[in-house]
């Protein structure tokens, strides 16, 4: 007797960066935070997986609470699901200056700061899974969102500044683009990977 084992694995191409705050009114310190969409039909474990090198983790670290570990949950992204990325060390400030969205997937990264601090000058932001694939890549440039209480998010395979959604649908109202793994350069000067 001969059986057959089938394997179905996450397509981890459809995780994609889809929105960034590099430059919000409030602190920089506590209020940066990447966004991230799983836009493929199934769950995708983000254990041992890296953010600008630096590990993600579940929960996220409340700094106005001196500094402890909330919503420690998963690190499983549902399908169709949103995960936010703030920052580990004293913690953020994200979750109580801004909407956060209800079912958004809590995680930090195991710095104090994401990818070493969002510098307004732009910088690229890489998310690799945890054999160290390259899944998404996004270099920002300054032009959009800078100081002005605008995110920068994507909207039909383009980066614009809108009001922050994080955790949520961005405001543009359309399909956030399937793969977005391959070289492509932005017209809003933003280059995503």
């Amino acid at each position: 007797f001969a059986g057959i084992l089938f394997l179905i694995l996450p397509n981890i191409s459809a995780l994609i960066i889809s929105e960034i705050m590099y430059a919000p009114l409030e602190s920089e310190f506590y209020n940066e935070y990447i966004e991230i969409y799983n836009n493929g039909e199934s769950d995708i474990d983000l254990t041992n997986w890296t953010l600008c090198g630096d590990n993600l983790l579940s929960g996220y670290i409340d700094h106005g609470d001196l500094e402890k570990l909330k919503s420690n949950d998963s690190t499983i992204l549902p399908a169709g699901n949103y995960a936010l990325i703030t920052d580990g060390g004293t913690g953020t400030e994200v979750y109580g200056n801004f909407n956060v969205g209800v079912n958004a997937l809590a995680l930090h990264v195991n710095a104090a700061s994401l990818c070493g601090g969002l510098v307004n000058s732009g910088e690229t932001i890489s998310l690799k899974d945890s054999s160290g694939n390259l899944i998404n890549s996004v270099t920002y440039d300054p032009s959009l969102a800078y100081n002005n209480d605008k995110s920068l998010q994507i909207c039909s395979n383009s980066w614009t500044e809108k009001t922050p959604t994080p955790g949520s649908s961005n405001i543009c109202q359309t399909q956030v683009p399937q793969n977005q793994t391959q070289n492509t350069t932005q017209t809003s000067s933003i280059s995503q990977t």
